[in-house]
């Protein structure tokens, strides 16, 4: 969910949504007390380099979902539209997925169902169903699981996996503005993405000197006023994107990540302690006008980044 989209519903986001920076925009959890990215950094605050570190530190004690690779000798390679060899991305829109609703509910737990019934607007209901069936039965088809038989869970900062089938060799991140939907799966845990539309954002250099570095602050004061919000929202996508790939608790996140050197690279790697690195993509979907979209992974040593993206249109899926 992007930061700058008001929530339509009080429900308790459900474990597939997680969107760290939106709940922080809005308040939804209360605002940190940290020194995050002000101009003058507090005592005690990380920064930089340090906090990446304090990132990799966390992470080691924390439990991940494990890297088991799928087994391609066990899936309809036919049909399967997540791939075992790339990282998938896919984009719909609730106009044009196509996909009958009660179908979606069949994907659903009862538990989602209840949830979708509490929302009080019926564009909201829609999306909810759409992006949460929609995502059961990608990964139903993928691991041969009745959509909804899957179970996810979370960590303790709030990024989803998958815990049933255990050791499904995939991990996911999904994100939503408006309409708009975005997907990503792969099999490397630090997969994050996002999608944020792009528009006037109230007190906006204020936000930038709270949350965003120095480097970041300084680009968006010293910018004319109609191009500070495109490039506020772009970098605010890049870092949640970030955020959400490494799921790190958003105090450490904030400070680890800069991409004001960056920003308006298409595709750059941003250091992630002291010798890894998380590989950035942005625009994912350039073709959705008014949209900021950014990919963010980790990938093995050498590693090269393959994607294959679909746009889900009437019911079918578009290889791009």
């Amino acid at each position: 969910m992007g930061p700058i989209q008001r929530l339509a519903s009080t429900e308790k986001l459900a474990v597939p949504d997680y969107c760290p920076l939106a709940m922080l925009f809005y308040k939804i959890n209360p605002a940190p007390t940290w020194g995050a990215c002000g101009n003058t950094p507090q005592a005690g605050s990380l920064f930089g380099n340090d906090a990446r570190q304090k990132i990799v530190d966390w992470q080691s004690g924390m439990r991940f979902v494990k890297r088991n690779r799928a087994s391609p000798q066990t899936r309809d390679m036919k049909t399967m539209i997540i791939s075992t060899e790339a990282v998938t991305l896919i984009h719909t829109d609730t106009h044009i997925a196509g996909i009958p609703e009660a179908t979606l509910l069949d994907n659903l737990t009862d538990e989602e169902k209840e949830q979708a019934d509490r929302f009080r607007f019926d564009n909201d209901r829609q999306n909810f169903v759409l992006r949460r069936g929609l995502l059961r039965q990608l990964l139903g088809e993928t691991l041969a699981i009745s959509p909804s038989l899957i179970r996810f869970d979370s960590t303790p900062v709030g990024k989803p996996f998958i815990a049933y089938p255990e050791n499904s060799g995939f991990s996911f991140n999904l994100s939503h503005s408006g309409r708009q939907i975005v997907y990503a799966f792969s099999r490397h845990p630090e997969t994050g993405i996002d999608i944020e539309r792009i528009r006037t954002v109230d007190d906006i250099d204020q936000l930038a000197l709270k949350y965003f570095s120095a480097e970041e602050y300084a680009i968006i004061v010293n910018l004319p006023s109609w191009e500070k919000n495109k490039a506020f929202i772009r970098i605010w996508s890049i870092k949640e994107a970030l955020i959400k790939a490494c799921g790190c608790p958003l105090e450490y996140g904030l400070a680890a990540f800069d991409v004001a050197t960056q920003y308006r690279m298409n595709r750059f790697l941003v250091p992630f302690g002291h010798d890894r690195t998380i590989t950035c993509v942005t625009p994912v979907f350039d073709y959705i006008c008014g949209f900021a979209t950014a990919l963010a992974i980790q990938l093995d040593n050498n590693e090269p980044l393959n994607l294959r993206r679909y746009s889900l249109q009437n019911g079918e899926y578009i290889e791009l």
